[in-house]
């Protein structure tokens, strides 16, 4: 672990003396996981949401709109969207209006329901220039997973069964969106610092120049 292998870590941690021993058995993240069970893990997943909708991060029209990539899936998956759909409005609590998708969703069997539509690579009839971009930022969802590997610990999972799998999937989920959250009040924080910091004489004189 680094722990052990790194006072400084260690420092940065609040360890006042290097500990030889690692902090916890490296099985109790692993139980810990399990015994949060789905319920707790779509809480955490959700509330990682909604702060960001409570920080004005984010904004809840935000959530409307879905990219979809099949590259790191299987090909010829467009019946999945009927199962898929339906978690996602139950997870966000919004109606999705829009999906962007690549040309593995052609014949989709998306839910039929007034409002929601989908937008598959190739696609002409009904392509506005704003679904035009969206469908070039299909391009944004590999870096994602590779950030979810690299950075979440999606590269392997620890977890057993079908459950592991998915406790493994929406813990990264939650981290990945914390890890934006925490980066977005940081760069907040630094930029009213650097209002707050600037002479107000200075700010007086600015305006008396510009009337």
């Amino acid at each position: 672990m680094a722990t052990l292998e790194n006072p400084y870590y260690q420092y940065f941690c609040g360890e006042e003396f290097f500990c030889h021993k690692p902090p916890f058995d490296r099985s109790s993240m692993t139980r810990w996981r399990q015994h949060m069970g789905e319920a707790r893990l779509m809480a955490l997943l959700q509330e990682s949401l909604a702060a960001a909708t409570r920080t004005g991060a984010a904004k809840p029209a935000d959530f409307t709109a879905l990219i979809v990539d099949t590259t790191v899936q299987p090909k010829a998956i467009a019946h999945t969207l009927a199962h898929v759909v339906p978690e996602i409005t139950q997870q966000l609590g919004v109606s999705l209006q829009r999906i962007v998708a690549d040309a593995g969703y052609r014949g989709h069997n998306a839910p039929t329901r007034r409002g929601l539509s989908v937008f598959t690579s190739g696609q002409k009839r009904g392509v506005t220039a704003k679904i035009k971009r969206e469908l070039r930022r299909r391009s944004v969802v590999e870096p994602v997973i590779g950030h979810l590997k690299a950075g979440h610990r999606m590269d392997r999972n620890y977890l057993k069964g079908h459950t592991g799998d998915a406790a493994n999937a929406l813990l990264a989920a939650a981290g990945y969106n914390f890890r934006l959250l925490i980066a977005w009040i940081r760069l907040l924080w630094a930029f009213m610092k650097s209002t707050r910091s600037e002479n107000p004489a200075s700010c007086l004189n600015k305006n008396l120049r510009l009337g």
